[in-house]
């Protein structure tokens, strides 16, 4: 077998065809190393029994199965190195392929936070400041109390008050949004920069 045959030439090598030469190679490295010793187990009974002439030819045999045996492992070098070059590739067009889909995923947020961001956050200030509003209506409500009216109870705390707890942070308090640009008033807390 010419083991030069299972390098690839031309075309990018999948991996799986790599691994497969590269088992291929070892098999047939094996194979050449178990000819080689034959040969070698042979030489010394040749000595005794044959002419120079048969002890040379049997000689360039020895020779050409080591000889075949340095180019399997040449080969399997080679196979190696390809499919390093390979996984280093794989790992090139992945990182590519992420870096292009942040990318991607950059310019949409950018465009959201551009043509977006103000229109909610005034939104959702706007709800927070109701919020307040109402609290405070709620709480002069409840000072006011006509006669067999129950107390009304904050808004925010029945709506937002975690399973068998008592305890609410008030978004008023604990929300911040910035304006988009640095040095812009804040959406909330109003009339304050960040």
């Amino acid at each position: 077998m010419d083991l030069r045959k299972l390098l690839p030439s031309g075309k990018t090598p999948k991996t799986v065809d790599l691994d497969q030469a590269i088992a291929n190679a070892r098999l047939e490295r094996f194979r050449i190393a178990a000819e080689a010793e034959r040969l070698v187990g042979e030489r010394e009974k040749l000595l005794l029994t044959a002419d120079d002439e048969t002890i040379a030819k049997h000689d360039q045999a020895i020779a050409a199965a080591w000889r075949q045996h340095d180019r399997a492992d040449a080969v399997i070098a080679e196979l190696e190195r390809q499919v390093a070059a390979a996984a280093e590739r794989q790992v090139e067009t992945a990182n590519r392929k992420f870096y292009d889909e942040t990318i991607r995923e950059r310019d949409a947020v950018e465009a959201w936070l551009r043509d977006e961001y103000s229109r909610h956050a005034e939104a959702i200030a706007k709800g927070i400041e109701r919020i307040k509003a109402l609290e405070l209506r709620t709480a002069e409500a409840n000072r006011r109390l006509p006669p067999g009216a129950s107390p009304l109870t904050d808004t925010e705390w029945v709506v937002r008050r975690p399973p068998r707890s008592e305890a609410v942070l008030p978004l008023a308090q604990t929300v911040n949004l910035p304006g988009l640009v640095g040095g812009d008033l804040n959406f909330w807390p109003r009339n304050t920069i960040q």
